[in-house]
């Protein structure tokens, strides 16, 4: 018959009770109960023998502690096999197990007493609190829950002061288990969702279980986290932490998310990380700091983009996180995220072992291996597109622990990227190459910066051809070398030189495209390389295996609209304008090349009537400032091939930047439209010495030194403009007009049919104005 439980848990006789329970202080002082609670909460039950002899002399109290650790020591093979993970499918000591520690079960039986019988001493506590794991663990489910009900060890005794570290221990654990009892009981393996979120018993269960772990912890750390008294040992972190208390803090929350009840699953991760630090919280609040992170990413990926918040954050992430980490009073989830990751690599920068010159290589390793770079990684995940500069300044906290870690440096320069600091991201990713001469990553972004953002031909010729020279077969190796050439061919000043480059750019492209014959970015750049070269038809063929199998592509819609015009297909360069106008409407270099068009095809008044329908005031105001002033500088070119000066003055008005090559070149074609040619040339000159390759600058420096009559200059910057741009039929045509002046008729001829020939391949706008990306 199932036994009852003495009437009112919270009667006054009950309270009567709890308020004579105290600790002896005169065993807690003891150096030998300090040793004996190190090995309980350790388990190294091998100690046990030494202190035998001296329990059983001296102190009471610790001679009974001594007898419930032998208990517990004879159990332990029944809680290793009852542990969470087993318990969830079911598994039980069997019979033989059972009958192998019967007389030890009566034993703990006798000293716990009968449930319904009033406790006397902390000693009793612990024994039907050992009891009750006891039960627990051999499937007596009922029984168990019957010998809690009875302790009643509810709210108002958790703030009971002295409580033996043990019995917070054994309490813990047995709140943990009754809290997995009625997730098993009541959630059934997680059917019905209606009914568990409606399943506050199962709620109240796993709270009741957390508060008492955290305060286990707490009373942990004010045991033994300071120091003990002399000839005591202090415990190690993974046993004081046991299978139980682990699972249920790092569990409880992602159940509450598997039964959709995030806000609930939120407030556990926060109540967890606001614990009291210590070296025993240490790993959970870590995991918690990393797990809400990883929440608030999945669950509110809405609330980051709100700009009624503006997040105030530090770059330095030190100790003052900590401070100021109460994430209940965050005003929105985009800072609380911030805060969780940095609070997460605080902690893993306190337990962090320095890499550069560990002395404990392999305890470098597992700490690395098990907490710090999931840490890093949510914390890319959480801040990339939102905060790269907090981003970059908390990775390069990061190699101090990762200093041998190639995924950390590519992170790192990556981040520094994104942020615009080119220089700093090359030097990291150098030295990242440095430490891994193997790493494709980071040998592929460091010839990025040197092709693209900090454009340095000799470099990134260097290290596309050690990346290829490695590996042979990586095509996005050929593809780094042949835009290496490309952006080389663009900077050399001689022919042969540059034939040189065009040609060695064309080998690797295709080469790349052998090897990834269906990489878009191949195939794109290989196309506009034949353009380049004026093989037109070539050039077409390759691009429209690229726009058949996506026609929307950006780059590649912008090249076609090239191609066509230096057909002279006006009419198919529209129709694929307008397509791509459709697909792209706020972008102004479609917008520029639909214009631009018009003024090929029908002259500069009829582009001007085109670019009036296109582009309104209202629209330029909507676009950046930069796109704006670009779009007012492609309208002073219209006006001045027009003729209209004045209204050419105004647009420039507009124009933001007055410092820009563009900018001061069309003031001089104004002035040069107003015969001020000496003010023309003054502001011409500005332009070279800001781009000394600025080829309208040169063209309109060689009509006005013909004007005034000095042929020799006007040849010399034709000869600098051809150099820059051997296919400029505009630089053939002006050498002809000068060497025709010069009176030097057999290379006259020639330069006049080199400009018709290249004229009628010339596009509406150059070909390299379309941009490096990859």
């Amino acid at each position: 018959m199932q036994r009852q439980p003495s009437p009112g848990p919270g009667s006054s006789s009950k309270n009567k009770v709890w308020d004579k329970l105290k600790s002896d202080s005169r065993a807690k002082g003891s150096p030998l109960y300090s040793e004996l609670s190190a090995i309980r909460l350790e388990r190294s039950w091998k100690k046990l023998e030494g202190l035998q002899r001296n329990a059983k002399i001296g102190i009471p109290e610790i001679a009974r502690q001594y007898e419930l650790a032998k208990i517990e020591w004879s159990l332990h093979d029944i809680f290793v096999i009852a542990t969470p993970s087993s318990l969830n499918r079911a598994v039980f000591p069997s019979d033989e197990v059972k009958r192998k520690h019967a007389v030890v079960i009566e034993s703990l039986r006798r000293l716990a007493g009968p449930p319904e019988e009033d406790v006397a001493d902390w000693f009793t506590v612990e024994a039907r609190l050992l009891y009750a794991k006891l039960l627990f663990s051999i499937g007596d489910s009922e029984e168990f829950m019957l010998v809690l009900k009875c302790l009643n060890l509810e709210e108002e005794h958790r703030a009971e002061a002295e409580w033996p570290i043990h019995a917070r221990r054994l309490h813990a654990e047995c709140m943990a288990m009754s809290a997995w009892s009625c997730v098993q009981r009541t959630l059934t393996l997680l059917e019905n969702a209606a009914q568990q979120r409606n399943s506050q018993e199962v709620l109240d269960a796993l709270q009741k279980a957390i508060s008492t772990s955290l305060l286990y912890l707490e009373d942990l750390e004010c045991s033994f986290g300071g120091g003990a008294a002399p000839g005591s040992k202090l415990i190690t972190i993974g046993a004081a932490v046991s299978d139980w208390l682990e699972e249920i803090l790092c569990t409880a929350p992602l159940l509450y998310l598997a039964l959709g009840l995030t806000d609930v699953a939120v407030q556990t991760f926060r109540k967890i990380m606001e614990a009291s630090p210590s070296r025993f919280s240490a790993g959970l609040r870590l995991r918690a700091a990393g797990q809400l992170s990883l929440t608030l990413l999945r669950a509110f990926p809405q609330s980051y983009t709100e700009d009624a918040t503006e997040l105030h954050t530090s770059c330095d992430i030190g100790l003052d996180w900590m401070s100021q980490a109460d994430a209940r009073r965050q005003e929105c989830r985009r800072e609380e995220l911030v805060r969780a990751v940095c609070i997460a690599e605080q902690l893993v920068r306190e337990g962090a072992v320095e890499s550069r010159f560990p002395k404990d290589k392999a305890g470098h390793d597992i700490w690395y291996g098990s907490q710090a770079s999931a840490v890093y990684d949510v914390a890319v995940l959480a801040l990339a597109n939102r905060d790269q500069i907090e981003l970059a300044s908390l990775l390069e906290h990061s190699l101090r622990y990762a200093f041998d870690d190639e995924h950390m440096w590519i992170q790192f320069g990556l981040s520094l990227m994104c942020c615009g600091r080119f220089e700093h991201a090359q030097v990291v990713l150098r030295q990242c190459l440095a430490q891994h001469a193997h790493s494709k990553e980071a040998a592929l972004l460091v010839c990025k910066l040197c092709t693209v953002h900090i454009p340095n031909a000799a470099e990134a010729v260097r290290y596309a051809s050690a990346l290829v020279a490695k590996h042979p077969k990586m095509a996005a190796g050929h593809l780094a070398l042949g835009l290496a050439f490309v952006l080389q061919s663009r900077q050399i000043s001689t022919d042969e030189a540059r034939q040189q480059a065009i040609n060695k750019s064309l080998e690797s492209l295709h080469t790349a495209q052998e090897l990834d014959s269906g990489n878009p970015v191949i195939t794109l750049y290989l196309s506009l390389q034949l353009a380049n070269q004026r093989r037109i038809a070539d050039s077409m063929e390759v691009l429209l295996e690229l726009l058949q199998k996506d026609p929307t592509h950006m780059l590649a819609l912008w090249l076609a609209i090239l191609l066509q015009t230096s057909l002279k297909n006006y009419t198919d360069a529209e129709t694929l304008c307008s397509r791509a106008l459709y697909e792209y409407p706020h972008d102004e270099q479609f917008l520029l090349l639909r214009v631009k068009i018009d003024a090929d095809a029908r002259g500069p008044a009829a582009a001007l009537v085109t670019a009036k329908s296109y582009i309104s005031e209202q629209q330029l105001h909507r676009l950046p400032l930069e796109a704006q002033s670009r779009l007012w500088l492609f309208l002073a070119e219209l006006f001045l091939q027009n003729e209209q000066g004045k209204d050419a003055g105004e647009c420039l008005e507009k124009v933001g930047d007055t410092t820009t090559a563009e900018y001061l070149y069309l003031r001089g074609r104004v002035k040069l439209l107003e015969k001020r040619f000496k003010d023309a040339g003054a502001l011409l000159e500005a332009v070279l010495a800001q781009d000394p390759q600025h080829v309208p600058s040169m063209l309109a420096l060689v009509y006005i030194y013909m004007h005034s009559g000095n042929l020799d200059m006007a040849e010399h910057y034709t000869s600098q403009a051809l150099a820059v741009e051997p296919c400029n039929h505009f630089a053939w045509a002006r050498r002809g007009a000068v060497l025709q002046r010069k009176l030097n008729h057999e290379h006259t001829a020639e330069c006049f049919i080199n400009a018709i020939h290249l004229e009628s391949t010339q596009p509406a706008m150059p070909f390299n104005d379309i941009p490096i990306i990859f």
